[in-house]
Order: structure tokens, then C-alpha cells, then sequence
């Protein structure tokens, strides 16, 4: 029951940064003070050694501690979903990233023997892809800033200069990571100092990235999951377009297979086909999708979009 009741204590500890009272913490395991007492003298033992620092009644991590992630107890259930969520990750991926690679890895080395060789081979069979470190460097270098709430001073290329023109600069808030079918890549969305606002880098586009000691708070209410559903891939924003695609009968049953987007909506036609819509902030990220039904899709709205498929 200790060793579980210290392994909670940290976590507690890891989510909140102003810390807790003792008599927080003892209300919260339902015990005494004095075996919480007990407790935080062992977590800054080894060998958890915690640096927790005390102020007034209340306890804390130290400013600047390295997050470490403390164990965590899977069922079978959930990890088949850890998984397929890196088998998904890796899919999307058109690049080598050996922090992937060594989850699945991980992950495999307690499952049973069948699915265990199963995901040593899914982990190996990404070894093969193309690496580059200066891109694993960012990605970690990122990753920690967006865990651990600390500025990121990056070098990255714009995307109309991919062929060696200059090389930006900009200190990013990295608010959070989110990958992305479209382009095979990682995107980081984050406060930038160079343009004054929340902004979105591509991961893979990145030729440096300094992790800072200054720290930042996401702003109060800011809801990036929440604002995302207004994107089709990563672009987001309070303005949406209408979308309206008609989908010939054929392909139905397919359209109505999957949900592909939170706002939409499908219509039954007479000739036995659909018309899905979407309300989407920046409708020119669907494109790619939209080309994959060739034939039995029509763009119906917005005329633009159907303009420029038409013409390609």
C-alpha cells in the first residue's frame, strides 16, 4: 500500500505545480499527518529522490526539476491501445524516430509472447526509414518544453524556403504537439515571439531547437483540443467555411461509415447517395481527401475548392 500510496504522491506532486499542505495530502489518502510526513521524507529518499522543497506549510517540486515519469500499471486493454496508437503514430510518419521505436519496444516487452514478437517486429521494421538527427533533436527538444512548460528558442525554415533560403528565428510557448495524416508530420502550436501570436510549426521543419530555462503558463481558457475542432488537419481558427460534398451512391455506405469530422452533417438524396457538410476553418487542408473518391464525389461548396480540383 506504500509504495503505491508514494507512487500517487508523486504524481500529485508532477500535476501541480504550487504544490500541496500536508493536511491536502492526508485528506486525500484518507491517513494521518504523520504518515504523510513519513511519506515525503521518503520520496526525497532514495530511490525516488524527489527534490520537493517546503514553504510555509506547503510542499513542492523544486524550480526547474526534469520531469520523470513515474511507473504506470497497464491492463491488457490498455496496452493493445498504447499500440495501436504508436503503430498508428509510426504509420503517419515518413521518418525514423527512435523514441518511438524504444516505446514500442517497451510496450512489447510485457505483452504475451505472440503480440510481444509482433511488436518488436512492427518497432524494427521502422529502423529502416530515413533519419535526421538535427529533426530528432528538435522533436526532443520540443517534447520537453511542451511537458515541462519551458520556452524553445527554434531555427526553422518557412515553407516557401525549403530550397536554402534564410533560416527564421523565434522563441515558441510550445502549447501542444499534434500530429498529422496530411504531410506525414508532427506539428508543435505554441505562443512565437517573432510574430506576436499563437502560431504552428511543423516539427520536421525545424533545423534547431534550444530548450530555455524560462518558463510560460498557457493562458487562462485556452483550449487548443477544443480549438482544433475546427480544423480539418492542424490549421484552426474562430472562422469556419461551409463545406457540402455530394457522394455518388456507390460509395455511400462508406461515407457513412466513419465520422471524418465533429461539425458534420449527412444528408440522404434520392438517388440513393449522400451530402456530407463541414463547418472548417481553412477547407484547402481536406483537398487531399477529397481527390482520394476521384469521380464519385462532386464539391458543391464552397466554389473555390471545386474550381481548383476541377482545374487540377
Amino acid at each position: 500500500m506504500a509504495t503505491g500510496r508514494l507512487d500517487k504522491l508523486k504524481r500529485l506532486f508532477l500535476a501541480r505545480e504550487e504544490g500541496w499542505s500536508s493536511q491536502e495530502l492526508a485528506n486525500e489518502f484518507g491517513v494521518s499527518q504523520r504518515v504523510i510526513q513519513r511519506d515525503l521524507e521518503s520520496l526525497q529518499s532514495e530511490p525516488h529522490r524527489l527534490p520537493l522543497v517546503r514553504e510555509g506549510w506547503r510542499w513542492r517540486l523544486m524550480e526547474g526539476h526534469l520531469y520523470e515519469l513515474p511507473p504506470v500499471v497497464l491492463s491488457i486493454h490498455q496496452a493493445v491501445a498504447l499500440y495501436l496508437a504508436g503503430r498508428l503514430l509510426a504509420r503517419y510518419s515518413d521518418e525514423h524516430n527512435p523514441h518511438v521505436v524504444a516505446a514500442l519496444t517497451q510496450l512489447g516487452s510485457i505483452l504475451p509472447h505472440v503480440a510481444a514478437r509482433q511488436v518488436e517486429q512492427s518497432a524494427q521494421s521502422l529502423k529502416y526509414r530515413h533519419t535526421r538527427a538535427e529533426m530528432i533533436r528538435a522533436w526532443e527538444a520540443l517534447a520537453e518544453g511542451w511537458l515541462q512548460q519551458q520556452k524553445v528558442r527554434v531555427q526553422y525554415y518557412g515553407a516557401e524556403e525549403l530550397m536554402g533560403a534564410e533560416i527564421r528565428e523565434t522563441v515558441v510557448s510550445p502549447y501542444l504537439l499534434e500530429p498529422s495524416s496530411w504531410g506525414l508530420a508532427t506539428y508543435v502550436i505554441g505562443y512565437s515571439s517573432a510574430h506576436a501570436e499563437v502560431r504552428t510549426f511543423k516539427v520536421e521543419r525545424v533545423k534547431e531547437a534550444e530548450l530555455l530555462d524560462e518558463r510560460f503558463e498557457i493562458p487562462v481558457g485556452l483550449n487548443l483540443p477544443e480549438m482544433l475542432t475546427t480544423a480539418w488537419n492542424v490549421m484552426y481558427g474562430e472562422k469556419t467555411e461551409r463545406v457540402a460534398l455530394r457522394f455518388s451512391p456507390s460509395v455511400t455506405w462508406r461515407v457513412r461509415e466513419s465520422e471524418w469530422h465533429p461539425s458534420q452533417r449527412i444528408e440522404d438524396l434520392p438517388d440513393g447517395g449522400c451530402r456530407l457538410t463541414f463547418q472548417i476553418a481553412f477547407p484547402f487542408e481536406m483537398k487531399p481527401w477529397i481527390r482520394q473518391w476521384g469521380s464519385e464525389v462532386v464539391v458543391e461548396e464552397p466554389s473555390w475548392m471545386r474550381e481548383e480540383l476541377d482545374s487540377s
